[in-house]
């Protein structure tokens, strides 16, 4: 598991869609997720971020978000009506990893084959200087906005139970 995430907030369409998806994980939970966390499974993730205290391993955290992000896509792929499957691309999604005051941008993509591929990683603020923590502050509402703009309408097109 990662220890944060932008979600989807639910409306009224992801609220009435996931009783009918028919889809469950592990133990019988309903979830739009690959994770049976409770105050996650009615909100779709869009960005995953893994934090390391500063001085531990990054590729640790890459290595963590690369299996988190692969179990992502192949829920994703699960949700998908089964006519739409091998037609249908899913979406890139954003990673964030943030080790000590460094954040860094990584995305990932699930190949036709279905490989996950992890893509780039671009330190984009320091939060031990004003300019970094600007830039930190910066990028988040852009991601807020693509997950509106981008995320949510791909979603409400491909889920099962159009929402």
């Amino acid at each position: 598991m990662v220890d944060f995430a932008i979600v989807l907030h639910p409306d009224d369409g992801l609220t009435s869609a996931l009783p009918l998806t028919g889809r469950y994980i592990d133990g019988g939970v309903q979830s739009f997720n690959h994770t049976r966390y409770g105050p996650l499974t009615n909100k779709p993730i869009v960005v995953s971020i893994e934090t390391k205290p500063e001085g531990e391993s990054l590729r640790e955290a890459e290595v963590r978000l690369a299996v988190w992000v692969a179990a992502h896509f192949t829920r994703l792929r699960g949700l998908l009506d089964e006519s739409m499957v091998e037609t249908t691309d899913l979406p890139w999604l954003p990673l964030l990893i943030a080790q000590g005051p460094q954040w860094y941008f990584l995305f990932a993509s699930r190949s036709a084959a279905g490989t996950t591929d992890i893509w780039t990683k671009i330190e984009f603020g320091n939060a031990s200087t004003r300019l970094g923590v600007f830039k930190i502050v910066s990028v988040l509402p852009l991601l807020f906005e693509w997950s509106e703009t981008q995320y949510r309408p791909w979603f409400a097109k491909h889920a099962p139970v159009k929402v």
